[in-house]
């Protein structure tokens, strides 16, 4: 694969990512009944669709285009969280803090995965390296806001 491809899919990957992030919180959001966490879904969606953008614009300036897909893993984690929800399961509170730790496992690798490869331009890993502390920094306020609503 050719440097310029590969920047290009690893970009995509996280552009994809965060579509999937937003979209999720946005929706836990939906069944949310605590206005504090519903507050602080709605706003942790907008992070994921500000880094959504952020990364449109770097593959725009790579000449790419930027793709939208899903992944397996992430289509069958969606598919049990809201299974488990529906099924009453879980409660709006403990999707939420499903939610988190799955998104915040998978974007930390794959953030990391990106910041680590030499092959990615040293503007791409600045950008990366910002999500990924306003990722860190994000996630340990939720953790401690969902344990002390749960």
């Amino acid at each position: 694969m050719e440097r310029k491809d590969k920047i290009l899919k690893n970009l995509n990957d996280l552009y994809n990512l965060n579509i999937r992030a937003e979209n999720r919180f946005r929706g836990v959001a939906q069944n949310m009944y605590d206005p504090e966490l519903k507050r602080v879904c709605y706003d942790n969606a907008m992070q994921r669709n500000d880094f959504r953008d952020e990364l449109a614009t770097a593959i725009l300036l790579y000449k790419g285009v930027p793709e939208e897909y899903i992944s397996n893993d992430v289509s069958a984690h969606v598919i049990w969280s809201d299974f488990k929800f529906l099924a009453g399961g879980l409660s709006s509170v403990e999707q939420f803090y499903e939610e988190l730790e799955y998104y915040t496992k998978i974007s930390f690798e794959a953030y990391q995965e990106v910041i680590n490869d030499i092959s990615t331009p040293a503007e791409i890993t600045e950008i990366l390296r910002r999500h990924w502390t306003a990722l860190v920094s994000k996630s340990r306020i939720l953790k401690n806001l969902a344990l002390a609503v749960a």
